[in-house]
């Protein structure tokens, strides 16, 4: 219990501490898709784990696809009213690191800022 509320606390200073929160095109399965990158002054190991124990305890499951973790059919309000898929990688080294996600529909549109405007402030 007290790790998930220490990687909790940690999660919300990431979301206060980010370098910089920009909208890029990545590769996903060869394609180049839509995906926000944000750079933290934390570790990698550090960044991963309070991502990932957040993701988990908000949105269960995950796997993995393509080099990302994948969380499917969540629900998740500040960003869509209906499921969505959650794709997250975090690179860097000790000292920082980037977090990648790609949000997409059922259907696998990933989510741009050209038609979601809204959902890079909400992330």
């Amino acid at each position: 219990m007290k790790t998930l509320l220490v990687s909790l606390a940690l999660l919300l200073s990431l979301t206060l501490a980010a370098q910089n929160a920009i909208e890029i095109k990545t590769k996903y399965n060869k394609v180049e898709v839509p995906a926000v990158e944000a750079s933290y002054n934390y570790s990698k190991d550090l960044v991963d784990k309070a991502l990932s124990d957040y993701l988990i305890q908000n949105f269960k499951k995950k796997k993995s696809s393509k080099g990302y973790n994948l969380y499917e059919n969540v629900v998740w309000s500040a960003i869509a009213d209906q499921p969505i898929s959650v794709f997250t990688k975090v690179t860097g080294s000790k000292n920082s690191s980037t977090i990648t996600m790609l949000i997409a529909t059922a259907s696998m549109a990933f989510y741009s800022s050209v038609e979601n405007s809204a959902y890079i402030n909400n992330l």
